[in-house]
């Protein structure tokens, strides 16, 4: 997939395919961005990834690479629940029909699935791209908040679940109907899971999408010649502006201890307090 670098902010000849990047020279610059630009576009969703690199692909994808088929998600539906057993209630178990609320809950826990986790907030897509160190030791230049326009997938999917209804009311498994999907057709959608306990998912105003392959794949595939409207913005600030933003974040009240509201949360909160200085 062939980019151009844009500074600041996107011009109409510079998006290709639906799809363009943006480079911010500091934190307030990014923020001005925000301000300036995107408070009207309620329909937007956020993820933010520590290394600018990495694509927009689950760790279903990353770890399996294998498309979609009822029998994988079978297999994985089988081990996980088996796995569970002693761990969760049984009855518990038997109450998650829907294999997307049980790929929600293994998640949040370690479970590769074909989900990719978003929030409604550019501030918490932020905090996620800044929060952990640079793995690399440097070499990471900048750290990546995408913004995706998700209606643009909702519009386009809404037409290709019309032509595959009949076949999706004839199986009686879900996990066949969303291998169906996979298989048999180029299929990004999205889900909020229906439970009311998973704390951290209501904190982060969280989401998640589901395909099988990367989102930066599906925007160019379904968005051929589009060079007037960015679907999906790659928005890249610099490494060295990570104590900047974590400290602008953190006097947001956007941090571990708000976002991921347990132990886990407070003892990593904590750890940044020992990190970065006046945090």
């Amino acid at each position: 997939m062939e980019t151009r670098k844009i500074k600041y902010w996107p011009k109409k000849n510079l998006i290709t395919d639906g799809y363009t990047e943006v480079y911010f020279e500091s934190w307030a610059k990014f923020s001005e961005y925000l301000n300036t630009n995107m408070l009207d576009q309620n329909s937007c969703i956020w993820r933010g990834q520590r290394e600018q690199n990495w694509k927009l692909e689950s760790a279903f994808d990353r770890s399996s690479k294998v498309n979609g088929s009822s029998s994988v998600f079978e297999e994985q539906d089988k081990r996980f629940r088996y796995a569970c057993s002693g761990k969760l209630a049984a009855e518990e178990l038997r109450k998650i029909e829907d294999p997307r609320e049980l790929w929600a809950l293994g998640q949040h826990h370690g479970l590769h699935t074909p989900l990719l986790d978003w929030t409604e907030s550019p501030y918490v897509a932020a905090f996620f791209a800044f929060a952990d160190q640079d793995a690399t030791k440097g070499a990471n230049e900048y750290r990546a908040v995408y913004c995706f326009y998700k209606q643009h997938a909702e519009i386009i999917e809404s037409v290709r679940f019309e032509s595959i209804r009949g076949e999706l009311a004839r199986g009686s498994n879900p996990l066949k109907s969303l291998a169906y999907q996979f298989e048999n057709q180029d299929h990004l959608t999205f889900y909020r899971p229906d439970i009311s306990d998973n704390s951290r998912l209501i904190s982060q105003s969280g989401l998640f999408s589901i395909s099988i392959g990367s989102i930066e794949d599906w925007v160019t595939r379904n968005s051929k010649g589009e060079d007037s409207i960015a679907y999906l913005q790659k928005l890249l600030i610099p490494e060295s502006e990570r104590i900047s933003a974590l400290k602008a974040l953190n006097r947001m009240n956007i941090n571990f201890s708000t976002l991921y509201p347990d132990l886990e949360g407070a003892s990593k909160h904590t750890n940044l307090y020992m990190e970065i200085e006046n945090y």
